[in-house]
């Protein structure tokens, strides 16, 4: 930096696709900070550097970055780019801000340096040392890609190359381009593991009215899966020539500014460069009627994955303890047991005690809790199956808790139920929801500092857009609820040191009877705990949703299960 003159240079998460999670090569972040959190940026200067993330992480870098130069930056719940105002306090006129090129987007950029402009402050595009000093940077990943079957997708990938050459035609363009992962995997109908739990891989899609263009690893395309795209009027070229590529392209190109990275953006010095919303996400979130069907069987399988996995830790700790990575290894297990099982959805967030109060805990071998027969534990996982992604969170009580863990449970539950069984007319937002399940907890002045639910794909990204659950009120909460899309509701609590409590269940949003209206479903298969239910605090009504879901469950799953299986879920499985 001191050679460049370079006073400030600004990491953020990511890669060259604005993925939430990334390949080992592209934790840039990672490396410089220590922090290994999904969400965070990294600033570093002259004097200082400094870490700004939200409150689901703030535990976990406090942790992370002990006894580190690096200070942790805590943001509010609405996630405010308070980093600009620091570097706005740090820097004089004249002075330089570098941006790590690959992860920032032509849209970001463009808001960096309109934020400084009047401060003469200046914003360069083109510093990246970062393979000069990371010297040992792990090299780009190269999996096998595959076809995922029209009985799990649902469609043909020409119907949803037919979306982009509509958005081209209506907006007067040439070409349309994607370079977000799990939009090129739906699209195409393909999938990968470049991403650990996310099933897609390295790629860029550039859409014309007649042909198209995907930008992947070829070698790892099998020839009949070459051919295949071939009648789809489909080209692969190697990743590793895409700037080359857009460098010899002329045309109008559409994209949305917000997912083009700026090395791309500046490799198409000969295009037109025109912002247009991208379909994709919308139709993606929207589910079919196969992939709507075929979460219902993912689910049926992870509630027999569960089943074993608490009726084996309820049978452990009668005579031992055990730790939470070997929880969170069983689990695994059992789920890896299941027809068409692929991989988890994410690593499992198993929390004891105090460590159930950080929503996005990771146990680690030299640190993690030992599990005994008292206290509250949480578990959050999920599993990535050719028929779907699921994402299932219960808290239970694994011995004696005190009575405020079971007061506080029981509100989340509320607040779980009332989200889960609203009903709303259409144009309805996710931010216009969020208040349904925080309203118990508000009411006692309690909260917690993250969203309520995230859109899950289909046999996709665990986390998927475009919708929201949120109190935030700009971004993917101010998108419109719309049959067909899946979301969790995960209401929560916690309490610093002591416990965590999160309860979630995927919801599927379908038409109501009334002409104009919509509501939920639950999807997830699962009861609740007895134990940290207070039963005073329910309505009749919530007594009778409960009831109603547990006996789904039960009926659901049973067929699925062993003998014994099936006495243990019966029991937990209970009726108010």
């Amino acid at each position: 930096m001191a050679e460049q003159d370079i006073d400030a240079y600004v990491i953020p998460s990511g890669d060259p696709h604005q993925s939430e999670y990334v390949s080992e090569q592209w934790k840039i972040r990672d490396y410089f900070s220590n922090f290994t959190g999904s969400a965070g940026t990294l600033i570093v200067t002259q004097e200082d550097a400094g870490l700004w993330t939200d409150s689901r992480y703030f535990t976990q870098a406090d942790h992370e970055l002990k006894n580190n130069c690096v200070v942790l930056h805590k943001l509010g719940q609405n996630r405010a780019p308070i980093h600009l105002q620091w570097l706005m306090e740090k820097l004089n006129k004249g002075q330089r801000i570098a941006l790590s090129p690959g992860q920032h987007t032509l849209a970001g950029a463009n808001h960096y340096q309109n934020y400084f402009a009047k401060s003469g402050i200046h914003v360069l595009t083109g510093f990246d040392p970062i393979d000069a000093i990371w010297s040992d940077r792990p090299v780009a990943p190269k999996a096998p890609i595959y076809a995922l079957d029209i009985k799990y997708s649902g469609q043909k990938r020409s119907e949803k190359l037919a979306l982009l050459q509509d958005t081209i035609e209506t907006n007067g363009g040439d070409y349309y381009l994607l370079s977000a992962l799990d939009d090129i995997a739906w699209l195409t109908n393909l999938r990968g593991s470049d991403v650990e739990c996310n099933p897609v891989f390295y790629s860029y899609f550039l859409a014309g009215k007649d042909r198209h263009v995907l930008f992947a690893n070829a070698d790892c395309i099998p020839e009949d899966i070459k051919a295949d795209l071939k009648q789809d009027h489909i080209d692969v070229i190697d990743y590793s020539i895409t700037l080359d590529f857009f460098a010899q392209l002329k045309g109008t190109v559409l994209c949305n500014m917000a997912q083009v990275n700026l090395p791309l953006a500046n490799a198409m010095e000969h295009c037109s460069l025109q912002a247009c919303k991208n379909p994709v996400p919308l139709a993606k979130g929207i589910k079919n009627a196969t992939e709507r069907k075929n979460v219902e069987t993912a689910m049926q399988k992870d509630a027999v994955a569960l089943c074993r996995l608490y009726m084996w830790l309820e049978e452990t700790l009668k005579t031992t303890t055990v730790t939470e990575i070997e929880v969170a290894d069983k689990l695994h297990g059992f789920r890896k047991e299941q027809e068409l099982f692929v991989g988890d959805s994410f690593g499992a967030i198993v929390g004891y005690k105090g460590n159930g109060a950080l929503p996005h805990y990771r146990a680690l071998p030299e640190s993690c809790a030992t599990l005994e027969a008292e206290g509250v534990l949480l578990i959050d996982s999920g599993g990535q199956y050719l028929d779907g992604t699921t994402d299932t969170t219960r808290t239970v009580a694994l011995g004696p808790v005190p009575q405020e863990a079971i007061t506080n449970a029981t509100l989340v539950l509320k607040g779980m139920i009332a989200l889960g069984h609203a009903k709303f007319p259409q144009g309805t937002t996710g931010v216009q929801l969020d208040i349904l399940a925080r309203q118990f907890l508000w009411q006692q002045g309690l909260n917690y500092g993250h969203g309520t639910g995230h859109g899950v794909g289909s046999f996709m990204n665990v986390h998927e857009g475009p919708q929201s659950i949120t109190t935030a009120p700009a971004g993917r909460g101010a998108e419109i609820f719309h049959a067909g899309m899946i979301t969790s509701n995960e209401p929560a609590y916690y309490q610093e040191g002591q416990y965590g409590i999160r309860i979630e269940n995927l919801i599927l949003c379908e038409a109501a009877k009334e002409d104009g209206y919509l509501q939920f479903r639950d999807v997830t298969l699962f009861p609740f705990d007895r134990a940290l239910i207070d039963e005073a605090l329910l309505t009749e009504s919530e007594k009778a949703w409960i009831n109603k879901y547990h006996n789904k469950v039960y009926a659901d799953v049973e067929d699925r299960l062993t003998d014994a299986e099936r006495i243990w879920m019966r029991e937990k499985c209970f009726n108010f």
